[in-house]
């Protein structure tokens, strides 16, 4: 039988709501949230945002930062040039 392990205190949703992720640019684009969804099955979850404008052809590195629990996160993910 395989390992279980216990769902968690609160539901997923729930956690991915409190969130909150940003986006910037090293080219200092302003950028907006403009939809988000979240949904799971009880023990998988996904969360989506959108945010617009897209990274102008100046940006080189967008930096993806969110916060939860554990702290403050930032990812930074380099944008190929065009």
């Amino acid at each position: 039988m395989p390992e279980t392990n216990p769902p968690p205190d609160e539901s997923g949703i729930q956690r991915l709501r409190r969130l909150g992720p940003s986006i910037r640019d090293d080219a200092g684009t302003r950028y907006v949230l403009v939809s988000s969804g979240m949904g799971g099955t009880g023990s998988e979850w996904r969360g989506e945002w959108s945010f617009r404008p897209g990274p102008p052809p100046a940006a080189r590195t967008l930096h993806v930062e969110a916060a939860d629990s554990a702290g403050h996160h930032t990812m930074s993910i380099a944008i190929p040039p065009a």
